[in-house]
Formats: structure tokens, C-alpha cells, sequence
């Protein structure tokens, strides 16, 4: 069953060449949606974004993931996993977008680019600007 959305905490390009996470709450539990990005490594410095992985829902309760250690810090993104399905990604992103007004730009932005890959189910097009 999935997490009800009831707020949109973040929505990020993360630096690792494309993935999206957006953070939302649902009923006072903190979830991630993270969408990887698959790069493929050409003649060095080329890369390109081949696709995306499958959607990955992360609960993100600091009790559930790693504890810190002197030498590892974990992050959100360390929590328990489970993959979801395009369309399972697509219907907490549609209900995302209801709570998304006080976004930055920017992270509106990250959050239509994020619908689109999911709608496209992870293929990479190239995408007209809005």
C-alpha cells in the first residue's frame, strides 16, 4: 500500500548526474521517492544519461536506517527500500503536485522534470523547455 501524501517537503536533481528525490510526508512519517539515473561512461570526459532505474520508495525515519559511526554518516537515502512501479511513482508524484506551492523554482522545475521521466517510465528524450 502506498504512503498517503499529505505534504511536499523537497524535490532535488541530486549531483550524481541526474537522479531525482522527492521528499513528502504522509500522516507524520517522512518518505523519499528516488528516481536513479543510469549513466553510461564513453571516451573520458563523455558520459550520457542512458535511462532511469526503477523507482525506489525510501523510508526516511532516522530509527530505521544505519546509526552514524565515527567513520560513516548516513544520509535519508540509507533507509529501507522498497521498488514501486512507474505507475505507483506517478501516483504519488500526481499527488505530490497538489502540495507543491511553496516550492523554490528550481525545485519546481526538478519536480516537472521528475513527472516527466516517470510518465516516460524512465526513458530519456530530449525535453522541450515549458
Amino acid at each position: 500500500m502506498l504512503p498517503h501524501v499529505t505534504g511536499l517537503t523537497h524535490v532535488e536533481m541530486i549531483r550524481d548526474g541526474g537522479s531525482f528525490a522527492a521528499t513528502f510526508d504522509s500522516d507524520g512519517s517522512r518518505y523519499i521517492l528516488f528516481i536513479p539515473i543510469c549513466i553510461v561512461d564513453h571516451e573520458p570526459p563523455m558520459k550520457e544519461r542512458a535511462a532511469y532505474g526503477e523507482p525506489i520508495l525510501i523510508d526516511a525515519n532516522p530509527a530505521k536506517r544505519p546509526a552514524d559511526t565515527a567513520t560513516a554518516i548516513y544520509s535519508e537515502l540509507c533507509g529501507p527500500q522498497v521498488a514501486l512501479s512507474w505507475d505507483q511513482a506517478g501516483d504519488i508524484l500526481t499527488a505530490a503536485a497538489n502540495h507543491a506551492a511553496q516550492l523554490r523554482p528550481i525545485n519546481a522545475e526538478w519536480l516537472k522534470q521528475m513527472i516527466r521521466v516517470v510518465a516516460g517510465k524512465g526513458q530519456v528524450k530530449s525535453q522541450p523547455p515549458d
